[in-house]
């Protein structure tokens, strides 16, 4: 008398990726000593738990295991069972470097990934505002992509990815900067030492500036600052550098063309409202 013919019901998980190993649950009815006929390139690791309705094992799965859906089955002295599948992927990827990882709103970027098991990748990520444009050169080891950045992209740092056929790969960062900043007026253009002087500087992309200063100029208090002006009190030292001088604003998107600043010396001042000699007695 032969015992019944097994039935499988599940197996989970039902992938393994290539170079690892899977504990595995398979449940079904009449399992008692169960056998197991596998893909190629899998095996088991270790002594499996069989009952009646579960069996647990340790699937090993091999570098070289066929990258594709396949069937296990299990025979008993009641016979062979139905097949499950499981489905050997790929290894997850794994991201190394991103290079440049940095950009400008409103540019394009060429990107190079740097990583392993990257065939067929996507990317992926929070990406506001980034997009990808054209097809990207994908090898096992590297992805190059260009990197299209909107004039509205999120600016600061956002995570990037890639996902293949094996999972979804660890995060590297991207940060999306303003475009480089531009002055275009300066008014007043000079200042006289030991004085304090109200400037209003005006250009483009200036959120976020801070000032360079000629030696002995300082900023006093808080400048006010919009896209498009500064407003700043600068402190004129009375031993500042006389002359024409450089004054520049500093952004995460770089540093601004340089607006003449001259430093003059006080006005002259008379001490005595003698203009000429006394005359000879």
């Amino acid at each position: 008398v032969l015992p019944p013919t097994p039935a499988l019901a599940s197996i989970t998980p039902s992938v393994g990726a290539q170079g690892n190993n899977v504990a595995v649950t398979i449940a079904g009815t009449n399992l008692l000593g169960s056998t197991f006929t596998l893909p190629a390139g899998v095996t088991i690791a270790g002594t499996p738990a069989i009952t009646a309705n579960q069996i647990t094992t340790i699937l090993a799965v091999s570098a070289t295991a066929a990258q594709t859906a396949q069937s296990i089955t299990v025979p008993t002295a009641g016979g062979t069972s139905n097949a499950m599948t499981f489905t050997v992927t790929p290894p997850g990827p794994a991201l190394t470097s991103l290079a440049p990882n940095v950009g400008v709103q409103g540019t394009s970027v060429t990107a190079v990934f740097t990583g392993t098991n990257l065939t067929g990748a996507t990317i992926g990520g929070t990406l506001a505002g980034i997009t990808v444009t054209g097809t990207p050169v994908v090898t096992a080891t590297q992805i190059t992509a260009t990197l299209a950045i909107s004039a509205t992209a999120t600016l600061g740092p956002q995570t990037l990815s890639v996902t293949t056929t094996g999972g979804t790969s660890n995060t590297v960062t991207f940060t999306v900067n303003p475009p480089t900043p531009t002055l275009n007026t300066i008014a007043p253009a000079t200042g006289v030492q030991g004085t304090s002087v109200s400037l209003i500087l005006t250009g483009t992309t200036l959120t976020g500036a801070t000032l360079t200063l000629p030696a002995g100029v300082t900023v006093t208090g808080t400048p006010v600052v919009t896209a498009t002006q500064v407003t700043a009190t600068l402190a004129v030292s009375a031993t500042a550098t006389l002359g024409a001088q450089g004054i520049t604003v500093t952004t995460p998107g770089g540093v601004s063309n340089a607006l003449a600043f001259t430093v003059l010396p006080p006005a002259p001042v008379l001490t005595s409202s003698t203009l000429f000699p006394a005359s000879a007695s």
